[in-house]
């Protein structure tokens, strides 16, 4: 698991509107650091700054916090598939979570990605 000094934004600058980076939180909410400016357009809501509680559909909030919490567990890089219903079209969300630790080892931030297909009227 990588340190999170050791990731370098400007390594993969080609996709930052597609990154989210979010972090754990003492009371078991996780904060969203930066959420990558394509996600936010497409869901039309921008959680930089925020707590996952205060995420608006809470469909896609309830994966959310399942994906993040198995993300942590596994110590190390996380797929998830999910059909997620929004805006009366249904998307497949293909994402890639990875933990990066503190210099304790502990998980002090996730980074991921998502792929989004689909978005056809259901």
């Amino acid at each position: 698991m990588p340190y999170r000094a050791d990731v370098d934004p400007v390594d993969f600058a080609w996709m930052l509107g597609w990154v989210t980076l979010i972090e754990p939180l003492p009371d078991g909410d996780w904060r969203f650091v930066i959420d990558g400016s394509n996600i936010a357009a497409v869901f039309g809501n921008d959680m930089t700054g925020k707590r996952l509680s205060e995420y608006p559909l809470p469909a896609v909030r309830d994966v959310l916090f399942t994906t993040f919490a198995a993300a942590v567990a596994a110590r190390g890089p996380h797929f998830v598939t999910h059909d997620i219903d929004y805006d009366l079209r249904r998307w497949r969300y293909d994402g890639l979570l990875l933990p990066l630790s503190g210099e304790n080892g502990s998980i002090d931030r996730l980074i991921s990605t998502v792929v989004l297909e689909g978005g056809g009227r259901r």
